[in-house]
């Protein structure tokens, strides 16, 4: 059984019944003395003061009776005009909240399944202008000879609430707008409605692929973030141990992060930041990760290569940074960048934390024998 939500439809204030009372005796006081003026009629054919006295009193009666109703009919007007304001604030409320709902939202009504209001988000939905889709049946805005459209109308009219049913919308140009949509019963201005709330699908499928992105790569940089890193890492140990094959990491540090954000700001350290990044993606292959740590830190996943041949894409990182010339003469660094590099040995790196600490330790050690520094600029 389905259950409905019960709107009130808006409806003018009582008048107060001490207020109309009060009309209502008021009004009786010239019935009165109409009623007198009436019994005297027999009399005024005799003339004098009681003919004239029936005259004043029949005038006094009629101008007291014009002057109550007259009281009657400006509480009446005043009673509509009260109603017609409260109904044209709560039509403003309405279009409020449906505007301000961050979903697409149709309102129904649920006998004809024509549109009564379509809220700012269900416009642009659909590329439809401000009105467009007051009165238009449901159907003519999904796509013909969709199974799953007919189904959801074939649904709508029975089930009347439903959670995520996918359809077929059509926009201005005809084009399809695949979308999600849910339902609900409910009472408004007296009558049997329906409220459908719509979701695009393909903002759905591009909100899972930023989340995903996110979930996986350094936002700065676009390099495989550290959690992600190190995934890589554990598998390429495993392949690594399985195959009997070589894996190699560089750690390398940006000694001059911090320099560079105290005396030029975040926004230079971030540009070298990027920079250092733009050369690691550069220096590797396909089959190689960069990976930002955090903060300074890096670390390149080198499958199938040994620490040799890493020594050579070490000192080719080395000299990319150190030969960059600065286009701004504000931005002279006193930079350094240093490297250390293990290789992957079964008996003695049982995890990728121990991996990367042997090459942190022969970071710190290459640290204390040379002094790889040189005054660099950062790029625009």
């Amino acid at each position: 059984m389905t259950q409905t939500t019960e709107l009130p439809p808006p409806s003018a204030p009582d008048l107060p019944a001490h207020n109309l009372s009060r009309h209502v005796i008021s009004s009786l006081v010239p019935v009165a003395a109409l009623l007198v003026a009436l019994a005297l009629l027999p009399f005024w054919s005799g003339g004098g003061v009681i003919r004239w006295l029936g005259i004043v009193l029949a005038g006094a009666a009629l101008l007291l009776f014009y002057l109550a109703a007259m009281r009657i009919v400006a509480a009446a007007a005043q009673r509509i005009r009260q109603g017609a304001d409260q109904l044209a604030e709560r039509e403003q409320d309405l279009e409020r909240l449906l505007s301000a709902c961050p979903a697409a939202m149709l309102l129904l009504d649920a006998q004809t399944l024509t549109v009564v209001r379509a809220n700012r988000k269900m416009l642009e939905l659909t590329s439809r202008a401000s009105g467009e889709l007051a009165g238009i049946a449901l159907e003519s805005l999904l796509a013909p000879g969709s199974g799953a459209n007919h189904d959801f109308i074939d649904k709508l009219r029975s089930a009347r609430t439903l959670n995520e049913f996918e359809i077929a919308l059509l926009d201005r140009q005809n084009d399809v707008v695949e979308s999600l949509v849910s339902t609900s019963a409910l009472r408004f201005c007296g009558r049997d409605a329906l409220l459908l709330g719509f979701t695009d699908i393909n903002e759905l499928r591009q909100a899972q692929h930023s989340h995903e992105y996110y979930a996986s790569y350094d936002e700065l940089t676009g390099l495989t973030n550290r959690r992600t890193g190190l995934m890589f890492l554990e598998k390429a140990m495993a392949r690594a141990w399985r195959e009997s094959s070589p894996l190699t990491v560089i750690h390398a540090d940006l000694d001059g992060l911090k320099q560079t954000n105290d005396i030029y700001g975040h926004a230079a350290g971030d540009r070298l930041i990027r920079a250092a990044a733009n050369i690691m993606t550069g220096l590797i292959r396909s089959s190689d990760f960069a990976v930002r740590l955090g903060g300074n830190e890096f670390l390149m996943i080198l499958p199938n290569c040994a620490p040799e041949n890493a020594t050579r894409i070490a000192a080719n990182l080395e000299h990319l940074l150190a030969a960059l010339k600065a286009d701004d003469d504000r931005h002279h660094l006193l930079y350094a960048i240093s490297c250390g590099i293990a290789g992957y040995a079964s008996d003695t790196h049982a995890t990728a934390d121990e991996l990367i600490a042997a090459a942190t330790a022969a970071h710190a050690q290459a640290d204390e024998t040379v002094a790889a520094s040189a005054e660099i600029s950062l790029p625009a």
